[in-house]
C-alpha cells in the first residue's frame, strides 16, 4: 500500500471518529444514541453471546462492523398529544375576561358586548357548555384571533353564526364544497349571505345539495353579486324546467362565470333554451365549460343552442351527452357548430344518433379548423358513419381524439381501420 493510500486511509479513520490501538479496534457513538447503538467492535464474544447482533452484522473490509437495533428498540419513547383543556378547571370568569380584553387590546379590536356578557356567564369550566352566540357579528381575522382565547379554555356545544358577515379584505376562502348536503332554508339563506361576501371564493360545489325553486333563487341572488366566482357545480339537484329561468338570469348577470355543470337535472327543452338564449344574447360572457349532461332535452332544443354557438366567442367546452337528441336534434345543430370558432371539446354520448348524424358530424369537423376532441360513444353507428368520420380527419389537422365504440360498427374492425 503507497505512502498516499495508507495517509488517506488515517484520515478517514479520524474523521469517523474510530480510535486506533494496540490490541482493537472499537466505535463509540454520541450519550444521546446510546440505546440504539449501530457501530460496534468485531469481537468473537459478542458474536457469541448475541445471535441477534450476527445476523444484523455486515462487516466492511476494514473489520468494522454495523448493526442495526431490534424492533423494540426502535421506538425508545412517545408523548401523548396536547389536551387544549387540560387545565381549563384552573381557569376563572375572572380570568377568562381578563385574557379577552388582553388579546382585543393586542389585536386593535373592539370588544364584543354580546361576547362579554355570555363570558360573565360561565362559572364551571369543567364541562361543555350550552353555547356561545355570535349572531349579528361582522368576523374578520382580528375577532378570530380573540375568539382563540376563549376557545381554548371553554368547550361550547353550540356556536351560533346565524346572521354573521365576513369582512371581504380577510377572507382567504377560494373553494368550498358542500355537495350531498341537506340545508334548511333558513340556514341557506345565512350561507348564501356568506357566499355573497367571499371575495376570494373561485369554485362552489353544491351537487345534490340545493332543491328546485327557493334554494335556488337565493343562490342565483348571491351569485350574480359574486364576480369572483369562476367554477360553478349544480348537478343532481332536480332542476325542472321553470329552473332555467333562474340560471339564465344567473348567466346574463355574471359574466365572470367560466363553467357551469348541470349535469342529471331535470331542466328539459324549454329550461335549457332559456340558460342558452341568456348566454346568446351576453355580449361579454367568459363561460368556457357548458354541462347539460342527462336533463331530457331534445332536437327542440338544439336550434337556440346553434344560435348560442353562433355568438358565443369564449366556449371550448359543451357536453351534451345522455340527451335525447337524436340525427334531426344534430342536423339543426350543425350550422352553428361550423360557425363557432372557439370550441375544443364536444360531448355528444348516448344522443341517439346513428350513421346519418355521424354523417352531419362529419361535415363539420371537415370545416372546422379548431376542434381537438369529440364524445360519441353509445351511439348506435356503423360502417357508413364510421368511415364518413375516418375521411373528415384527413381534411381536418386539428381533431387529435375521437372516442367512439367501434365495436359496434363491426366485430373485427380495429381502431387503426377507423
Amino acid at each position: 500500500m503507497s505512502d498516499a493510500l495508507k495517509s488517506f486511509e488515517e484520515s478517514l479513520t479520524n474523521a469517523l471518529g474510530f480510535n486506533k490501538s494496540k490490541h482493537h479496534k472499537s466505535a463509540s457513538v454520541s450519550e444521546d444514541s446510546k440505546n440504539s447503538e449501530l457501530l460496534t467492535k468485531d469481537s468473537k464474544n459478542n458474536d457469541e453471546n448475541d445471535e441477534s447482533t450476527k445476523r444484523e452484522t455486515v462487516p466492511n473490509k476494514k473489520g468494522f462492523h454495523v448493526r442495526f437495533p431490534n424492533d423494540d428498540e426502535l421506538v425508545t419513547g412517545y408523548m401523548q398529544p396536547v389536551v387544549p383543556w387540560k387545565s381549563a378547571s384552573e381557569c376563572s370568569t375572572n380570568e377568562l375576561l381578563t385574557s379577552y380584553l388582553d388579546s382585543c387590546q393586542q389585536y386593535d379590536t373592539t370588544p364584543s358586548e354580546t361576547i362579554l356578557s355570555q363570558i360573565k356567564l360561565i362559572k364551571d369550566f369543567d364541562i361543555r357548555n350550552e353555547s356561545l352566540s355570535l349572531k349579528g357579528m361582522i368576523i374578520d381575522w382580528k375577532v378570530c384571533e380573540t375568539l382563540e382565547d376563549i376557545f381554548k379554555r371553554v368547550q361550547f356545544h353550540t356556536l351560533d353564526l346565524e346572521s354573521t358577515g365576513l369582512n371581504e379584505q380577510s377572507n382567504t376562502l377560494e373553494f368550498l364544497e358542500a355537495k350531498n348536503s341537506s340545508v334548511p332554508e333558513y340556514s341557506f339563506t345565512n350561507f348564501v349571505r356568506g357566499v355573497q361576501g367571499c371575495s376570494n371564493l373561485h369554485a362552489l360545489h353544491l351537487q345534490n345539495s340545493i332543491t328546485s325553486g327557493r334554494h335556488l333563487q337565493l343562490l342565483s341572488n348571491g351569485v350574480r353579486g359574486n364576480k369572483s366566482i369562476r367554477d360553478l357545480y349544480l348537478g343532481d339537484n332536480h332542476f325542472n324546467p321553470p329552473d332555467g329561468l333562474q340560471i339564465a338570469s344567473l348567466v346574463r348577470d355574471n359574466n365572470c362565470l367560466q363553467l357551469i355543470d348541470l349535469r342529471n337535472n331535470n331542466l328539459q327543452d324549454s329550461g335549457a333554451t332559456h340558460i342558452f338564449d341568456a348566454l346568446a344574447q351576453s355580449n361579454n360572457s367568459s363561460l368556457n365549460t357548458l354541462v347539460v349532461w342527462n336533463n331530457k332535452l331534445t332536437k327542440s332544443s338544439m336550434s337556440m343552442l346553434s344560435k348560442m354557438l353562433k355568438s358565443t366567442q369564449s366556449l371550448e367546452t359543451i357536453n351534451l351527452g345522455h340527451n335525447n337528441i337524436t340525427n334531426e336534434g344534430v342536423y339543426k345543430l350543425k350550422d352553428g357548430l361550423i360557425k363557432n370558432n372557439s370550441l375544443l371539446r364536444i360531448g355528444l354520448q348516448a344522443i341517439k344518433i346513428t350513421c346519418e348524424g355521424a354523417v352531419a358530424l362529419a361535415e363539420f369537423i371537415v370545416e372546422h379548423t379548431r376542434l381537438q376532441k369529440l364524445d360519441i360513444r353509445g351511439n348506435k353507428l356503423k360502417t357508413a358513419g364510421l368511415m364518413a368520420l375516418c375521411q373528415s380527419l384527413k381534411v381536418n389537422h386539428s381533431v387529435t381524439c375521437i372516442d367512439m365504440d367501434v365495436c359496434a360498427a363491426k366485430p373485427n374492425m380495429h381502431i387503426n381501420e377507423v
